[in-house]
């Protein structure tokens, strides 16, 4: 008897679901036939605001309605009318990646290249490959959820400022359109903590990258959003000792990451402008010169520490340096200009004659022979000569001079030179 009540009770239970179900299919279909009506009685586009602003309400409380391929192609056509095309774009794009099947889906397509041929907003030259490439490739996708993300991805990845602030509107509304477990959330707020960076929304930004690394501790993100927050902590909001313990956790836990030789840089240079410890500094830079000799910020790193050295009076330590670094990148042109302006902040604005000469002499030595070599000698001698008084080391490198490079200019100027008076 309690069997025939259990199954006479579950079948009662289907039945309600199941009337639930067909009342909201109903009810949501009769929204959708209200919205046609209203989008196409709209010619004078009188209701336009009307009209956005219901498909974004029905979009966020219905993002995975089975008509929504009607909802997306006219919200898109009135955010076009509106000039928002990269607005628009987006919708046409989840139309063609959520509906592949559906007859709007080629009219979607159609859409976005006829964007692209216009070229406005002109940023979508930029990413014409991209976009013509995806649009016409075969998505395939689990679910809807990983269709959005793809098109977030693709948008996400060209790095343009005009789809800034459209990609944030759209990842907000997925976030609140759908249940916290159903994507990758870590991804999300990386994704926006990027853009708020971008649009210099610098502490909702960094809001999102600490929140990743709260809740995500073992994200594959974990490494960027702590340089990122590190990064923005410095130089935007001004919180140091935060930014020096985002970056030394960095370099500690994440040796191997992409991020840690900026880390390191980074760090340096807060130690030596921002927390006024020089020692830390020049010892920071140290590291990042030679953990990273091949970086893009070798030489700019080699010209603070060699700054950092002349400010703590450790000239000698500044001059091994720069021998250093010039052997090791002596075929690299900006790193024998930078070697040459170092000279000149010896000679001129720290009077440190010797450690000039020395800078003169090790650009020639160290130099493949040419035209520059006769010249840096020169340079070295007359520093001898005039600055220091010292006649015999002036006329041992004029000698040399005059040995390997007779046929210059720079050999006459040097007899010139040693026939002048030394001035006491």
């Amino acid at each position: 008897m309690y069997r025939k009540i259990f199954i006479v009770l579950a079948a009662l239970l289907l039945v309600s679901t199941a009337l639930k179900a067909q009342n909201k299919n109903d009810f949501l279909n009769e929204q959708l036939a209200f919205l046609q009506q209203m989008y196409f009685e709209n010619q004078d586009h009188a209701d336009d605001d009307f009209l956005v602003e219901q498909f974004e309400l029905f979009l966020k409380k219905h993002p995975f309605y089975r008509q929504n391929d009607q909802i997306l192609w006219m919200y898109g056509n009135l955010l076009e009318n509106k000039k928002q095309i990269a607005r628009a774009l987006f919708q046409y794009l989840k139309l063609g990646v959520l509906f592949p099947n559906s007859a709007l889906a080629t009219e979607a397509r159609n859409r976005i290249h006829q964007l692209i041929d216009q070229k406005t907003p002109m940023c979508l030259v930029d990413c014409q490959e991209a976009l013509e490439t995806y649009i016409d490739q075969s998505h395939f996708h689990e679910n809807q959820i990983e269709g959005l993300f793809s098109v977030f991805s693709l948008i996400f990845s060209q790095n343009l400022s005009c789809f800034d602030e459209p990609l944030l509107e759209e990842l907000t509304l997925f976030e609140q359109s759908c249940h916290e477990f159903d994507y990758s959330q870590d991804l999300l707020l990386y994704w926006k903590g990027i853009l708020l960076k971008r649009m210099k929304k610098y502490s909702q930004a960094y809001g999102h990258f600490k929140k990743l690394q709260h809740l995500f501790s073992r994200s594959s993100l974990l490494p960027s959003a702590l340089f990122e927050s590190s990064f923005i902590a410095y130089r935007h909001l001004k919180r140091f000792t935060q930014a020096r313990d985002g970056f030394v956790r960095l370099i500690n836990h994440f040796p191997d990451d992409r991020h840690s030789p900026l880390a390191q840089f980074y760090l340096a240079e807060l130690y030596a402008e921002s927390l006024d410890s020089l020692n830390a500094g020049i010892d920071n830079y140290r590291l990042f010169l030679d953990a990273f000799p091949q970086h893009p910020l070798h030489a700019q790193a080699f010209k603070r520490l060699t700054f950092l050295y002349l400010k703590a009076q450790r000239y000698e330590e500044a001059i091994t340096l720069i021998g250093l670094n010039l052997n090791r990148h002596a075929g690299d042109s900006s790193m024998v200009a930078l070697v040459d302006s170092m000279a000149n902040v010896f000679e001129n604005t720290f009077r440190k004659y010797e450690m000039a000469a020395r800078c003169y002499v090790l650009l020639a030595s160290q130099l493949p022979p040419g035209e520059k070599t006769p010249y840096y000698l020169y340079r070295a001698a007359r520093i001898y000569y005039k600055k220091m008084k010292d006649r015999a080391r002036a006329e041992d490198i004029c000698n040399r001079l005059t040995a390997n490079f007779a046929d210059t200019p720079y050999a006459e100027k040097c007899k010139l030179l040693l026939k002048q008076p030394i001035k006491k």
